[in-house]
């Protein structure tokens, strides 16, 4: 579910609630008027949730792929201080600005990942098409060749026999590596060692941090204690170093 959706979601329930509409009543006209599937049925299950007498951030929770650890938290604080319409529009704005760094930063890493596939598909065609017709003019002089040349020509020679295997290969470090990513540990290095990544590390360093600073200055800003803030707010956050 895209954050463009929890936004708006969020706009109008923070419309709703400071108009003085009753929550039922609220996400049960959001449920209608809704478009996304989704989103339509998850409120229609928080709506079936509230009914059966729990609260409204114990409903949310219910649906952990739609509303994060730190958006069911900051409603809990809002149900207990009795500012849940300002809490609303908090995370409405939190999350517009989180979306803005998140797109600049994916603006600025695009085009040295585009680089970085033109120059592999580079090397790859280079080793299996151009060097092979080099080599085939270079046997032709019968004369000695520099060692670098030779270095080239064994290494498209070698790619060339053997470009299955190396692209089996290839396949298999690419899924092995994103399942050990998946794991706790394997997630834990990666999330470290992007930080230090060439030009990319720093941006991604800094857009880290501004998303911590945001979210630590909503928690402390909506009364949230030092320790339960600093746990919620590192729950949150997508690099696990962090």
């Amino acid at each position: 579910l895209s954050d463009t959706l929890i936004i708006q979601f969020s706009r109008q329930m923070y419309s709703l609630t400071k108009a003085g509409v009753p929550m039922l009543s609220a996400l049960h006209g959001l449920s209608q008027s809704t478009k996304n599937v989704t989103l339509a049925e998850t409120i229609r299950n928080v709506t079936t949730s509230l009914e059966a007498g729990r609260d409204l951030a114990t409903s949310f929770s219910e649906h952990p792929e739609i509303f994060s650890l730190f958006y069911v938290s900051m409603i809990r604080i809002g149900e207990t201080t009795g500012k849940l319409e300002d809490i609303f529009i908090q995370l409405a704005r939190y999350m517009e600005r989180d979306k803005r760094t998140r797109d600049q930063i994916k603006s600025a890493l695009r085009y040295p990942s585009f680089v970085l596939i033109a120059i592999g598909i580079a090397v790859a065609i280079i080793n299996l098409f151009v060097i092979p017709t080099f080599a085939s003019v270079f046997a032709k002089f019968g004369s000695e060749l520099p060692w670098a040349t030779l270095i080239l020509l064994n290494t498209s020679n070698f790619t060339v026999a053997h470009w299955q295997e190396l692209l089996g290969i290839l396949v298999v470090v690419f899924f092995g590596i994103k399942h050990y990513i998946k794991t706790d540990e394997g997630r834990y290095r990666w999330d470290k060692y992007k930080l230090k990544l060439p030009l990319a590390g720093d941006i991604i360093y800094r857009g880290t941090l501004a998303r911590f600073s945001r979210l630590f200055a909503m928690s402390t800003g909506a009364g949230v204690p030092l320790i339960t803030a600093l746990t919620v707010v590192g729950k949150a956050l997508d690099n696990s170093y962090v």
